[in-house]
């Protein structure tokens, strides 16, 4: 038995029988240079250690909550999956909760810089959610990447 579609901004989800379709979290997210995400609070932070010699290091905040980090390396730009979570590229058509549960996911970084604007991410979190991010925008904005997500409920 098909639900009805439940539709947010960017994203319309259909909702399957069994399946609660709820959604956890919902926005945009502008991910700088070894930034840190939690898709399953919505948000992205950044460390900046401040000594006043010039050479501040670059360090991505770390700990249990964080889904993936955002790392340069030369003009390419990664997303690193840490804690458990992983990433699977999609193509410039949404993929909705019933498609990142059967994504096929890898647990290496993923280069996002050279993905065309518009692609869907899925997302499983570390705390066990799916997620879909679409690319708004990579490489562009002030050395980072800026993302629209919806998080679902287990």
């Amino acid at each position: 038995m098909i639900g009805p579609f439940r539709c947010f901004p960017l994203f319309c989800t259909l909702l399957l029988a069994g399946g609660s379709g709820s959604v956890h979290r919902q926005g945009k997210l502008e991910i700088h240079e070894s930034c840190s995400v939690d898709l399953d609070e919505g948000a992205s932070v950044c460390w900046v250690t401040v000594d006043g010699d010039g050479t501040e290091p670059r360090i991505h905040a770390r700990g249990k909550a964080y889904d993936f980090w955002l790392q340069r390396g030369g003009k390419a730009l990664f997303l690193v999956p840490q804690n458990g979570a992983v990433l699977a590229i999609g193509n410039l058509k949404e993929a909705g909760l019933q498609g990142c549960a059967t994504a096929q996911y890898g647990k290496g970084k993923t280069r996002v810089d050279d993905l065309p604007r518009g692609t869907y991410i899925c997302v499983r979190t570390n705390e066990g959610r799916y997620a879909e991010m679409r690319l708004e925008d990579a490489g562009r904005v002030r050395d980072g990447v800026v993302v629209s997500y919806i998080t679902w409920e287990k």
